[in-house]
């Protein structure tokens, strides 16, 4: 009998089903934002060189306008991305209580995709804002000219920039954007405000 009482019940999880439910919803997510994300970079880059026709210039093979174009999406996707984890903490709250509706998961979801616009749109402001500043602080070099004209050395710092701006802002946007992702362990004890 003692060696019956040695053997307890073992239960072994194999799936974690919450987990694979999240990933589940998290993955055509992040690749529909991806090609939104990447299709707005495009657009926002072809604004912001507006001295030059991009789709030409790429289409006779310039370096310097497509180094350019791919640190623009680079850094703004690299901004989403780390910034994203905010709405990601929601929906991996709601999905790990025992008993969730499809109301709040669709909820999540839909947090999740306007975090992604938000911060799509975030990123590119600051990216813009950045570069203005750059510009107006080197106003003899007319880096949009020099990019037309294939200048290598000038893309090269402008996407050094580009994505510097990214790697240095990325954390204080995402600790910013997480007082909007109020989860239910983050709002534990945490005081109200009623605005009247």
């Amino acid at each position: 009998c003692i060696r019956d009482s040695l053997y307890t019940e073992v239960s072994v999880t194999f799936v974690n089903t919450t987990t694979l439910l999240q990933g589940l919803i998290e993955l055509p997510l992040a690749l529909l934002g991806a090609v939104v994300i990447f299709l707005l970079g495009v657009k926002f880059s072809d604004l912001m060189t507006s001295k030059i026709d991009e789709r030409g210039e790429l289409a006779r093979n310039n370096t310097a306008v497509a180094v350019y174009t791919g640190s623009m999406i680079l850094s703004v996707m690299f901004l989403v991305q780390s910034s994203l984890s905010p709405a990601y903490l929601v929906l991996g709250s709601v999905l790990g209580e025992t008993t969730i509706s499809a109301g709040e998961v669709i909820m999540a979801i839909v947090r999740i995709l306007i975090f992604l616009v938000a911060v799509a749109f975030v990123a590119l402001l600051l990216i813009r804002l950045t570069l203005f500043v750059f510009m107006l602080f080197t106003r003899r070099i007319d880096e949009m000219e020099e990019l037309k004209k294939n200048n290598t050395a000038v893309a090269l710092i402008l996407a050094v920039l580009t994505i510097s701006i990214a790697l240095m802002v990325a954390h204080g946007l995402t600790v910013l954007l997480e007082g909007f992702a109020e989860t239910r362990e983050a709002a534990a004890g945490l005081p109200t405000i009623k605005l009247k």
